[in-house]
């Protein structure tokens, strides 16, 4: 009888089985909080692991692959939030499509953003080790907070702190 599959063709199937696997990455994964490109926008394509390139069929096509506007619907809108690292970084994401029949027009606003960031850089009570502005003790007015060997330390006022937002916004036109 003749021997179907050889012993060399199972050694080699064997070997692919365990090289390729290994070649290819599927998902990438973001480098910093910001970083849009690299978490991608819609649930449907999130959950195939970002095979959106392909298979986009909806108003995410302007992010996706833009080609296939011409695949979603014509009245189409999309939301996504997300939040990073433990809620400091937000990423917003909203688009539509122009409802028109003969053109395949869509419109992709992103942000991210981080809210509310704390400035202390006016809070800290630079007064030195006795607490009282402008008498020339030890650590009083040298920028930096200070604490003494009795345990004692510089205080910061908390009404004195202020907070500003930092966001990067991103729109794209696709036709």
């Amino acid at each position: 009888m003749r021997n179907r599959f050889p012993l060399k063709n199972i050694v080699l199937a064997l070997v692919a089985l365990v090289i390729l696997p290994t070649t290819g990455s599927a998902i990438e994964v973001a480098k910093y909080g910001s970083d849009y490109t690299g978490k991608g926008v819609g649930v449907r394509i999130l959950s195939m692991g970002g095979a959106g390139t392909a298979t986009v069929n909806d108003v995410s096509a302007g992010f996706w692959n833009p080609a296939k506007m011409h695949l979603a619907p014509l009245k189409n809108i999309g939301f996504m939030h997300t939040e990073s690292f433990a809620g400091a970084v937000n990423f917003d994401y909203a688009a539509g499509r122009l409802p028109t029949e003969d053109h395949h027009l869509g419109l992709t606003l992103m942000r991210t953003g981080v809210d509310d960031i704390p400035n202390t850089q006016n809070a800290l009570k630079d007064y030195g080790k006795d607490g009282l502005p402008n008498t020339g003790d030890a650590g009083e007015g040298n920028g930096v907070f200070d604490t003494f060997p009795d345990g004692s330390s510089e205080r910061i006022d908390e009404s004195a702190i202020t907070y500003f937002n930092s966001s990067q916004y991103t729109l794209l036109l696709s036709y």
